[in-house]
């Protein structure tokens, strides 16, 4: 998963790379989620106005903890 965290925000931008970043939100570790959470803070606006990321801001907004979701 280290190559997935260093590649996050292209992922989350591109047509296929989304859906492997939702289903770490979904299915992966606490800690494989926050590192996501942490990577698109700050850039929620911009991605959630974009085709693929804004399915992967939803996803952070339902599987984040209440505290990753006020970051956000």
């Amino acid at each position: 998963l280290e190559e997935l965290h260093e590649n996050t925000e292209r992922l989350v931008q591109d047509q296929y790379g989304n859906y492997v970043i939702q289903h770490v939100l979904e299915h992966g570790r606490m800690e494989d989620k926050s590192k996501i959470v942490n990577t698109i803070r700050g850039k929620v606006l911009l991605l959630s106005q974009h085709k693929f990321a804004s399915n992967v801001v939803e996803k952070c907004v339902s599987h984040s903890s209440r505290q990753e979701r006020a970051m956000l």
